[in-house]
Parts: structure tokens; C-alpha cells; sequence
């Protein structure tokens, strides 16, 4: 295989971060056309073009190069845009998406296609007619001056300038950030330009010093200077930059503004000469970057974590060296983490045993131990959850280019919207639920939002909207996904119901439109007339559902006739350490998460009535139907007590409850599998490990009660 093995696993975390950016930045273009966009794109193109390089790949190189090409003609103005630049961008992303594909897999990306390549030329020459004119590079207002006295050699940086104009006419700062990287350092250069990327995130890059590819290259003995327009703190640019692996040392320091020659936006006059800038460094301002390059840092099945670090060397801001406190990183595998998290879990079992041999002997000295202990096994669980915590982002990232393509493909104008990127989810619930979100946005793309004309008779917009949305509900996360189209068509799915043999057609009448909305959750139920693509098959929501229960979760349904639907997943944070009850049926104990109860209330026998040939109780202002747990479980016992409790489940559309002999108390529990061998059994989770050594099985509710 070409390239450098012991570097591989950071290109390939690298280069699918920059496809995700060219992705992202298709189609904002697609959609704005900002010559801004277009800048960004290149720095992507030929950041990864370098790397692909780099590492030997000559397909990649030559798809990126191709590209780039394309991107420096509209980039200079020699081209105007075009109207197949976002398909031909997305093209190239798929395209070396599969060849990045091949290189994970042992070999080089093989060679690029002949057919892409030249479409690439064919924009490049302009044979595919501009959509209009290239915008302008320089804003319409004057751009502000940067002294050049301050420093004779200083080259003319047009972008340098306006970017440190904006910063003052907003308010805002420069500061300077030096960079010292490690001695023992391999990709100086790859390094440098990670550390930009982060400083991009926080605020605008006016100059570098090395600049353009002296940078890229790592054309420095260890450290560089980057000079940022942001309203961030000091500290925090310091912070992001030490994020970075193998960097040593940061330091930031604010640019005095009277350092600066800067006209007002409204005028072109000059201001008087100003002095020299301070802080330490053996020039105060840098030579100009025609070139903003970037390689953004990823992952790929690692996570990063973030402990205080030991005391770093800095500069003070006054100039003189001081010590200071950083925070370093350490990049750790998920694999590590899992195994960390389940000895926690060990740990947890091994409290509760403790605690019940403090209680049975009656030990003081061991009970007022295990509070202490209880507290660091604690906040031991919470650092190690959070450390496997990642944000939504990771998942999103990928549906806007989804729901473009849908657009195209059933030719319906629509827009995704997303918030709550940021909210957090651990890592192996995200994995798992990425492909069920899959489902509802197409789902929404095909079935809810409705063709433009049709919009348009009902007094829409002609483009469908189409939400997506992740809030933090305590120890929950919640997903939603919306759109503004027709709603569900409860006639339709009462007549597919029919048609399916589901329902007779007296029966299908008889049913409330909840009921109706209520038989999607079916099996195999779908309301296209045809298979498609898209839709027929009859794998969708109830397959959405399946997913989240399994993983401790619901999943509602909220129809608006001739408004749109809305469909709402509820997730707990983390599967590993839940929450539980530890319920009796006869002579067996189980335990319940509380994640799928509501409530737990306690009845009388004489409170038990037959309503409809079923079991049902008073819940407040609600008839609720309950079912006996002993009977599902086939386990002897119970029916004759007195006394027992109801656990008020709620799953999708329906709320109904679990008849238990006993609510015994409640507790952390480690969650284990069942294994292959027992993982279709319906209606267990999985099984934990009591403090006096015995297995527990844990109840998956939802399947109990669709049983």
C-alpha cells in the first residue's frame, strides 16, 4: 500500500473531516453562491490534495487537483459560477468517498475517473455557461489600512486588512497567538495548520507567520504566530490551540488598537501614524497568506479527553516567561473507554454488595466508608459517561446533503433545519440511532411534504421545510423530526390497512383517527401504492421504534392534518449504568429501568375491573389497561394478592400498565448482554449482577406489553 502506514489512521481521520467540509460547503453554495463559500471549498480542496500527496494516494491527488482547479477559476474571477458546480462538488465527495474507502481497506483509492476529471476541466475552461457574474472580492466599503511603516517589509494583504477592519468597527480585538509545537514533532506543518483550524472556530485568521505554504509545509523550527480577529478570551485562544496534539506551548496576547492605521467604513481617510505594536516577537506584524489553508482535526472512532494537564511554561502578557496552567489532551480509543465504563460498572455492583454486608452485620465502620466510597464511585461514573459523551453534530452533519439529493430525486423544493447540534449523546446510542433518524427524514421527504402545486393550493410556501431537532429533557435527550406537509391521511391508512388484510373494513371504520395514525407503528405497513426507492416496502417507522425501544426508549407521532406530522424520540443519555426498579412477580425478581415508567401506583384487588374483555384500573381522570406481568413472564404466583402495583409504562402512541407483585426499591445497575445466543429473546434487555452475586434479568417493557 502507498503511503506512510504508521500516518494513515490520521489521514483518513483528516480527509473525512475535509469531505464533510466540501460536502457542507456544496451546498451552502448551491444555495448562496458567496464567493465566501468558494474560499473555504479551496482551502479544503487543496488541504487534502496536500495530504493525499503526502501519503502516495495519486487518484485522490489527481480528483483534488482537478477540483481545485475549478475552485481557483471562480476563486480569481477568471470563471463566474455555474450551475453544475454543487452537482460536479458533491460528485467529487461521493467519488472520493469510495476511494477513501479503498484506502481503508488496504489499498491506494485506485485511479481517478477519467469522466469526472474532465468535468472538472470542462468548468474550469468555462465550457458550462456562468449562472452570473462572480461577486465582487472586495466589499463595498473601503477597506481598513493596516501602517505598513510598522514593518517596511510588510507585502500589501488586502484580506489581512479588511479582516482586522470588521474586528474594530465591531468592537472587537486582535490578538496574537504563539505557537510552540514539541521538539520530537513528525508533521510540523500538519500540526500548525490544525491549530488554525481550531483558532478558525473561535474568530477570523488575518495573517500567519510563516505564511501561505511555508506553514503548510512547516517551514519553522517550532513555533509560529497567528494573528486572530475574535471576541473570545485570551485564555480561551490559548485553550483551543492547546487541543491540538503535540503542541507544547500557547501563548495570546492582545494587539493594542492604536497599533493599527484604520479607516472609518464610511470614509477612505487615514488616521495618524500609530506606534509600534506591542508584546514579544521580532516583528510586530507578519507577512501577508494569500492562501487560507485548513486541515480539520478528526476522530474517526476515537474520543478526546481533556484533563488538567500538568503546570505549562507561557510568556506572561507583559512579556516576561511565567508559569501557567493548561489543559492538555490525550487521544483515547472508544474500545478503552467501553472497558473503563464496564469496570465502573463492576464497581457499582461491588458498592451494592458492600452495602448489603455493612446493613446484614450491622458494620458502622464499613457503612460510614462506603458513603465515601459511594461518592468517588459516583463522580467516577459521571467523568467516564461524560468522556464517552459526543455531540449530535457528528450525525446531522450528514442530513442536509440527504435531504438535497431527496429533493432532487422527487423533484419537491425543500429545506432542512436543524437545532441543537450541540447537545450531547454517548456515543453508542448516537451509533445506533443515526440510521432510524435515516428513515424519518426520508420518510418525512416522500410522504409529508407535498409537491409545489400542491403547496400552493393549500396557501404554502412551495418549498417544504423539514425540522430537525435535539433538546435535553433531564436525563433524556429528545429528537425531533418535522415537517410542514399534509399530516397523515387517516382515510389512506385505514384503506391500506384494509387492503393489507390488517383490519376488515367494518373494523377500520370503527377505528378514532389516533387509532388509525396509531397502525403505521405495524409491521411491514406502508401507504404506497408502489415499491420506489424511497417507499413500498413497508420497513420504515415500525423499524424506528424497534431501535429506540431497544434502546430503552419511545418514539410519539403527532398528526396536524394539512399541517405536517411531527415524530418525537426519546433516548436515555447512556445504556451502560441506568437507573432501575427491582420489582417481585411471585417468587422471581426483575428489574425495570425506570427510563419506561412513568409511575409506579399501588391497588387493591376490588380496584381491578374487566372493561371490554380486558383488565383495566383508575388512573386519576384515566381508564388505563393492564396486564399481569406473571402472566407474560409464565411465572406462578400473584394473581390471588390482595395487593400489588402498576407500572405505568408509555411507548409510541399507548400508555398501559404492568401488574407486579412488588416495588422492592430501586438502584444503579450495570446493564450486561445477553449474549448472541439469547439476544431475540422478546422482552429482556438484558440481565445485571445483584450485590449478593445472583443475575437478574432486566425487562424490556415496551416488548412486554406489545406481547
Amino acid at each position: 500500500m502507498s503511503g506512510n502506514a504508521e500516518y494513515l489512521e490520521l489521514f483518513v481521520a483528516e480527509a473525512q473531516e475535509n469531505l464533510q467540509a466540501l460536502s457542507d460547503g456544496a451546498l451552502r453554495l448551491e444555495k448562496n453562491g458567496d464567493l465566501v463559500v468558494v474560499r473555504d471549498l479551496f482551502r479544503a480542496a487543496h488541504t487534502l490534495k496536500g495530504m493525499a500527496a503526502t501519503m502516495g494516494f495519486e487518484g485522490l491527488t489527481q480528483v483534488c487537483h482537478g477540483l481545485e482547479d475549478v475552485l481557483d477559476a471562480v476563486r480569481s474571477g477568471a470563471q463566474g459560477m455555474s450551475p453544475g458546480m454543487a452537482d460536479a462538488l458533491l460528485a467529487a465527495v461521493d467519488a472520493m468517498g469510495g476511494m477513501l474507502g479503498g484506502i481503508v481497506g488496504g489499498g491506494d483509492g485506485g485511479p481517478a475517473d477519467p469522466a469526472l476529471v474532465a468535468r472538472f476541466h470542462a468548468l474550469a475552461a468555462g465550457e458550462i455557461p456562468p449562472a452570473a457574474p462572480a461577486p465582487e472580492a472586495a466589499p463595498a466599503a473601503p477597506p481598513a489600512l493596516v501602517r505598513q511603516a510598522l514593518d517596511p517589509q510588510l507585502p500589501q494583504a488586502e484580506d489581512g486588512r479588511q479582516v482586522v477592519a470588521r474586528a474594530l468597527a465591531d468592537g472587537g480585538r486582535v490578538a496574537r497567538v504563539s505557537v510552540v509545537l514539541e521538539q520530537t514533532c513528525a508533521f510540523k506543518g500538519v500540526r500548525a495548520l490544525l491549530v488554525r483550524k481550531a483558532l478558525e472556530r473561535m474568530g477570523t485568521i488575518a495573517w500567519t507567520r510563516p505564511a501561505g505554504k511555508a506553514l503548510e509545509e512547516g517551514a519553522f523550527d517550532e513555533g509560529f504566530d497567528l494573528w486572530v480577529a475574535s471576541s473570545a478570551g485570551l485564555e480561551d485562544l490559548e485553550q483551543a490551540a492547546l487541543r491540538v496534539l503535540e503542541v507544547s506551548r500557547a501563548n495570546a496576547v492582545a494587539v493594542p488598537h492604536d497599533a493599527f492605521n484604520v479607516a472609518a467604513p464610511q470614509t477612505a481617510s487615514l488616521l495618524s501614524p500609530a506606534p509600534t505594536l506591542a508584546g514579544p516577537g521580532p516583528a510586530a506584524l507578519p507577512e501577508a497568506a494569500p492562501e487560507l489553508l485548513a486541515v480539520p482535526l478528526a476522530m474517526a472512532g476515537e474520543m478526546t479527553l481533556q484533563p488538567d494537564g500538568p503546570a505549562v511554561a507561557g510568556v506572561a502578557r507583559d512579556g516576561a516567561e511565567a508559569p501557567a496552567t493548561q489543559r492538555q489532551t490525550l487521544r483515547v480509543s472508544v474500545e478503552r473507554l467501553d472497558k473503563v465504563l464496564n469496570l465502573v460498572g463492576e464497581l457499582v455492583t461491588a458498592k451494592i454488595r458492600l452495602g448489603q454486608i455493612g446493613r446484614v452485620h450491622q458494620l458502622k465502620d464499613l457503612g460510614e466508608a462506603l458513603i465515601q466510597v459511594d461518592h468517588i464511585v459516583n463522580e467516577l461514573q459521571e467523568e467516564v459517561t461524560a468522556a464517552r459523551m459526543v455531540p449530535m453534530e457528528q450525525i446531522f452533519s450528514r442530513f442536509p446533503r440527504l435531504i438535497r439529493d431527496l429533493s432532487h430525486e422527487l423533484n419537491k423544493p425543500m429545506e432542512l433545519v436543524m437545532e441543537g447540534r450541540e447537545i450531547e449523546l454517548d456515543r453508542s446510542i448516537l451509533d445506533e440511532i443515526a440510521e432510524a433518524l435515516v428513515h424519518l427524514l426520508r420518510n418525512s421527504a416522500d410522504h409529508g411534504i407535498e409537491g409545489p402545486e400542491e403547496r400552493r393550493r393549500r396557501g404554502k410556501a412551495a418549498t417544504g421545510t423539514i425540522r430537525l431537532e435535539a433538546r435535553r429533557d433531564k436525563n433524556h435527550v429528545v429528537i425531533s423530526v418535522e415537517d410542514d406537509g399534509g399530516g397523515i391521511d387517516t382515510a389512506r391508512v385505514r384503506e391500506a390497512a384494509v387492503r393489507k388484510g390488517l383490519l376488515s373494513q367494518e373494523a377500520a371504520q370503527n377505528l378514532s383517527d389516533e387509532e388509525a395514525v396509531a397502525l403505521i407503528f405495524a409491521p411491514g405497513f406502508s401507504t404506497a401504492s408502489r415499491v420506489t426507492k424511497l417507499s413500498g416496502r413497508g420497513v420504515g417507522v415500525d423499524a424506528v421504534r424497534a431501535r429506540a425501544e431497544s434502546l430503552g426508549g419511545s418514539l410519539r407521532v403527532e398528526n396536524y392534518p394539512g399541517h405536517g406530522t411531527r415524530f418525537r424520540i426519546r433516548l436515555p443519555l447512556t445504556l451502560a449504568i441506568v437507573q432501575a426498579l427491582r420489582v417481585r412477580v411471585g417468587r422471581e425478581e426483575y428489574m425495570a429501568p425506570v427510563v419506561n415508567v412513568i409511575e409506579a401506583v399501588e391497588y387493591q384487588r376490588s380496584d381491578l375491573k374487566r372493561t371490554h374483555g380486558i383488565d383495566t384500573v383508575r388512573l386519576r381522570d384515566e381508564v388505563l389497561p393492564v396486564t399481569r406481568l406473571n402472566r407474560l413472564l409464565d411465572v406462578p404466583g400473584g394473581d390471588e394478592a390482595d395487593l400489588f402495583t402498576v407500572l405505568v409504562v408509555e411507548t409510541a402512541e399507548r400508555r398501559a400498565g404492568l401488574i407486579v407483585d412488588e416495588v422492592m426499591g430501586q438502584q444503579e445497575i450495570a446493564i450486561k448482554s445477553l449474549g448472541r445466543s439469547l439476544k431475540a429473546v422478546r422482552g429482556f434487555g438484558g440481565v445485571t449482577i445483584l450485590g449478593d452475586g445472583s443475575v437478574c434479568l432486566i425487562l424490556e417493557l415496551a416488548s412486554l406489553l406489545e406481547s
